[in-house]
């Protein structure tokens, strides 16, 4: 069962609203669920009613089921806080904004690959035409279409592939991590996206007053960020050691850091002034903003490559046929009459 960013935008959204008012989940739940939603938020709804009649907690009930809807560790890891620190209805506030960040920029890549798409399939099918004719066998029209489609969609299925392996290894391995943060504009905002989860999960715990080692290691999780997951539970471990935030998030500089050096600094300042509830969320708004930005520019240059890319296979595509016309045209004229 597909649960899309879009009704995982618009649930958490009416979650996080009906909550505020002073409804209670469960309330919340059955009022939502008397609306007939989608059959995916409906079944996150049914078992969320269910766990918490049973007598579960809500992140309990979330995490039971949330296999068969693709739950991500995130959405747990803010579902516990706000439920251990009374602060429910932001979790489910920060959850639908992320799901919205996610939503837009999918939304913005399919529209702009639909052109280039479009040219590509051309440029597969509109070749063969020719040759068919020249030929006077259909079966070559058949063929040629056929097999070029088959190549097209052979390296597309392992490209998409790779990209998705490449991006689960990197919430575990950090040299994974690393390579993909190094890569223009996609790394970027990847490296935007796991700091703003990063920031809503250490928000949601530092408002529930958790430790701040706790949080720590909360938001290194949620971050899907084998670098900053790893930053994250070293300082902690420096934290509960005796170190400050500041001192234990100093190690690491440049482009192999996993927090930027404006974010440290800042973390620095908040600690000293009692503030660092009021930075994490102004720093997740930031990261939200420029999440945005990022995928939004990843985006466009990825259709550009994939437009100049199909252009040039269409040119080399044309040159071929016209040197076969010529070389057939050449072998008629020089038969003998």
């Amino acid at each position: 069962m597909r649960f899309s960013y879009h009704q995982r935008h618009l649930l958490y959204a009416e979650l996080a609203k009906m909550l505020r008012a002073g409804f209670g989940l469960d309330r919340a739940a059955e009022t939502i669920l008397a609306q007939n939603p989608p059959a995916p938020q409906k079944r996150y709804l049914d078992s969320l009613a269910g766990g918490l009649a049973g007598g579960m907690g809500v992140a309990e009930s979330v995490r039971g089921f949330g296999s068969d809807l693709g739950i991500s560790p995130l959405e747990v890891a803010l579902v516990e806080a706000g439920e251990k620190g009374g602060k429910l209805e932001q979790s489910y506030d920060h959850l639908s904004e992320y799901y919205e960040v996610l939503e837009r920029t999918r939304n913005r890549v399919r529209v702009q690959l639909i052109y280039p798409l479009i040219l590509l399939h051309l440029a597969v099918i509109l070749p063969a035409i020719p040759r068919a004719i020249v030929d006077g066998e259909p079966a070559v029209f058949v063929r040629g279409t056929l097999a070029g489609l088959t190549v097209l969609y052979l390296c597309a299925g392992v490209i998409l592939l790779a990209a998705r392996w490449l991006n689960r290894r990197a919430r575990v391995s950090p040299g994974i991590d690393a390579f993909l943060r190094r890569l223009p504009l996609l790394g970027v905002a990847r490296r935007q996206l796991s700091l703003h989860r990063f920031c809503n999960v250490f928000h949601i715990y530092l408002l529930a007053a958790f430790p701040v080692s706790q949080g720590l290691r909360a938001a290194g999780e949620a971050s899907q960020s084998a670098m900053t997951r790893a930053r994250s539970h070293s300082a902690a471990d420096g934290i509960e050691a005796g170190d400050s935030l500041a001192g234990a998030l100093r190690p690491g500089v440049g482009r192999g850091a996993a927090f930027p050096e404006e974010f440290k600094r800042s973390m620095a300042t908040a600690e000293e002034t009692g503030t660092l509830d009021d930075d994490l969320a102004r720093w997740g708004r930031h990261y939200r903003e420029s999440s945005l930005d990022a995928l939004d520019r990843a985006g466009t240059w990825v259709v550009k490559i994939l437009y100049l890319g199909v252009v040039m296979f269409v040119v080399w595509q044309i040159l071929s046929m016209g040197m076969g016309y010529f070389d057939t045209m050449n072998q008629y004229l020089e038969m003998p009459t």
